[in-house]
């Protein structure tokens, strides 16, 4: 009867390690080869106490012991998050990072003297745009989450423009214009109410997986095209690398989507 108990548990065990294997390819390869090692010591350690248990006549234990090698796996790597969590709180704030936050933040300047029915957007970078444009922060700057999502506007904006990337000197940079309803089109030039200008120092950290990406300054302008008066300006950090960000709009947040309304008095 023991041995079908020792059978049957070994065989939930081994099914809960495929499993675990099984999503395990959905990582890099280390990722993968290291969850195999670990469970091969899980494997080897859970077989000598179920053993020892068995001999001693405490059944049950040793049952437990070999169903149990992949949840040991997964509370060794909880463990070992939780301390990397907890070094990425206590770790120090880079001097460079803190000269930089100073100057990060939010102004407003002043309203839209008329009523704004459209937004455009003019990338001055190297590459389309496909950046954060909302993230949020604890414990001061740590960086917490980030997204990056399609803008909701509303109904009062009528169409929406945004201007490509400037890849290389000398190059005709587009212009694409979008309607609230319909399909957008290329035209010459910008012809919204407002215009967004985005500029990026640091950019080449981009080129960089995002993990190892260091710090990185955006700065968004916000003009009146019609009168040329400048009614916002948000400048933001953050550094990937090292897990930290600064230059909010709200509390613990930077949104882009809330700093752009508010600037034309739609927020």
């Amino acid at each position: 009867m023991n041995i079908i108990i020792y059978i049957v548990a070994t065989a939930i065990g081994v099914y809960f390690s495929y499993m675990g294997l099984g999503l395990a390819t959905l990582h890099n390869r280390q990722f993968y080869s290291l969850l195999q090692g670990m469970l091969l010591v899980a494997y080897i350690g859970s077989f000598l106490f179920a053993r020892k248990k068995a001999i001693q006549g405490k059944v049950i234990l040793a049952a437990l012991a070999l169903v149990s090698p992949m949840v040991q796996v997964l509370l060794v790597g909880q463990v070992f998050m939780l301390g990397k969590h907890l070094v990425f709180l206590l770790s120090p704030t880079s001097p460079a990072f803190t000269q930089e936050c100073q100057t990060a933040g939010v102004q407003y300047y002043k309203l839209p003297a008329s009523p704004v029915r459209s937004i455009a957007y003019d990338w001055q970078t190297k590459e389309d745009p496909s950046y954060l444009n909302v993230f949020t922060v604890n414990f001061g700057n740590r960086l917490n989450s980030r997204a990056h999502y399609a803008f909701a506007y509303p109904a009062t904006i009528e169409f929406t423009e945004r201007s490509s990337a400037a890849r290389s000197e000398g190059l005709r940079r587009s212009c694409f214009h979008i309607p609230r309803q319909g399909g957008g089109y290329e035209l010459p030039a910008l012809t919204a109410d407002v215009v967004v200008e985005y500029r990026i120092r640091h950019e080449e950290e981009f080129e960089k997986a995002t993990p190892e990406q260091g710090m990185v300054t955006h700065e968004l302008t916000v003009t009146d095209r019609r009168d040329g008066q400048k009614l916002a300006f948000l400048r933001y950090v953050i550094d990937e690398k090292n897990g930290r960000a600064c230059g909010l709009t709200g509390d613990n947040v930077m949104d882009q989507r809330a700093f752009v309304l508010k600037a034309v008095g739609m927020q």
